[in-house]
């Protein structure tokens, strides 16, 4: 950890975080009327496979599902009794997702009430909920503390000042919003001046703390699959960070051959002129989020170069697949168009539940029904089924054909 933490510290290393864990629990069906901290001790596994998908994706920092677990805010559902424990739990799963690939980030949001003159919480008073929560963050095993979305700038020094009570020489990573015009949501205008009296009161001795409100420009959050993820962040990995893992990215696979493109034979992007995986019309069907391949009984396995592992993209749009020497289509059971559809292999037949478009997006989509095809559950294990789903451009209905 020592090695990840100088990285994070290293102003000339790109830093790749996770992105957003609230938008993902939702996706799952977890409504926004719960308390998604609560889903640390009520739904451990599923806030750990989001970690893990995340550290798979390349992420270097993962957060703790944390960002409201203070006691002022758990009030409202009852639950601030359990405030260490929903902190300790949130940073053992993440702990458990990061493994040694990964630096974990202890996530802590505002309280959620105004301080003193302008509310009834005191300094001190907002100091000891934050002490609180990290301590329960620091029993969970985090290797530094984000503080998110800050708006107060009084409150963010508390925080701030219960993180070095806490622990004194764990790096901080300290985020206010900001406006256009230099001024927090509260009206308090964020200088130089302001940031260097700032980081005078930390103690000399905690390597700079990280607590760059401002010019923290070499840390970038990912999102799966957006925009960013796909052009921004592979080309600062592999180029000034010398990470291999990001080349895959820099030649997207080709485009539809529906549209008017020029063909690619080489990309000319991979450091070395190497070319990339192949790409084409046959070849492992990658699912890219889970790093393993379809298989002939349409489950995902470790890609091993096996026959039933080697898929043709037809002229009519079948995905076709030899097993056990016969060849067999891609097939959306009983011609089903609805979200859940169970895709399977079966005798080609040349009806539409079994014509698919392998699109320049990267998504699998079924002729008939327009869905994608979808990793149940977002799951990553070997023996995973496919189904079919509504396109949502998560990293789950992500292919690569060759």
């Amino acid at each position: 950890m020592t090695t990840k933490l100088e990285r994070l510290l290293d102003p000339h290393a790109i830093v790749v975080f996770d992105g957003a864990m609230g938008t993902m629990l939702y996706s799952k069906g977890v409504f926004i009327n719960q308390c998604y901290d609560e889903l640390n001790l009520r739904a451990p596994e599923m806030v750990r496979e989001i970690h893990k998908q995340y550290v798979d994706a390349g992420a270097d920092v993962i957060e703790t599902n944390s960002f409201g677990a203070n006691r002022i805010k758990l009030t409202q559902h009852g639950l601030q009794d359990q405030t260490r424990e929903l902190n300790r739990a949130a940073a053992t799963l993440a702990r458990e997702a990061a493994g040694d690939r990964a630096l974990v980030a202890g996530a802590v949001g505002p309280l959620g009430v105004r301080l003193e003159p302008y509310g009834p919480t005191s300094k001190d008073e907002a100091c000891a909920v934050f002490r609180e929560q990290m301590e329960g963050l620091i029993e969970g095993g985090v290797d530094l503390f984000i503080l998110e979305t800050f708006g107060d700038l009084e409150e963010i020094e508390q925080a701030i000042r219960a993180a070095r009570s806490v622990a004194p020489t764990m790096p901080i990573i300290a985020q206010m919003t900001i406006g256009a015009d230099g001024r927090t949501p509260y009206d308090a205008v964020v200088t130089p001046s302001y940031l260097s009296g700032l980081y005078a009161t930390m103690p000399s001795s905690t390597q700079s703390d990280f607590a760059q409100i401002a010019g923290a420009d070499h840390v970038y959050y990912t999102h799966p699959n957006n925009v960013e993820m796909k052009l921004l962040i592979p080309w600062l990995k592999t180029f000034v960070d010398n990470d291999t893992r990001y080349t895959q990215f820099l030649c997207p696979t080709l485009p539809d051959p529906g549209t008017i493109s020029a063909y690619r034979p080489k990309c000319p992007y991979v450091p070395g002129g190497t070319p990339p995986p192949p790409t084409g019309n046959t070849g492992p069907l990658h699912a890219v989020g889970a790093g393993k391949c379809l298989n002939a009984s349409a489950t995902i396995q470790d890609c091993n170069g096996d026959a039933s592992q080697v898929w043709t993209h037809t002229a009519t749009n079948q995905l076709t697949v030899v097993n056990g020497g016969s060849t067999m289509c891609l097939d959306a059971s009983g011609q089903g168009t609805s979200p859940g559809t169970r895709v399977l292999t079966w005798t080609c037949n040349g009806q539409a539940n079994q014509q698919w478009l392998v699109n320049a997006n990267g998504t699998v989509t079924g002729v008939q029904s327009g869905l994608c095809l979808d990793v149940s559950g977002a799951a990553t294990g070997n023996g995973t089924p496919v189904q079919l789903w509504t396109c949502n451009g998560q990293s789950n209905q992500q292919w690569r054909l060759g």
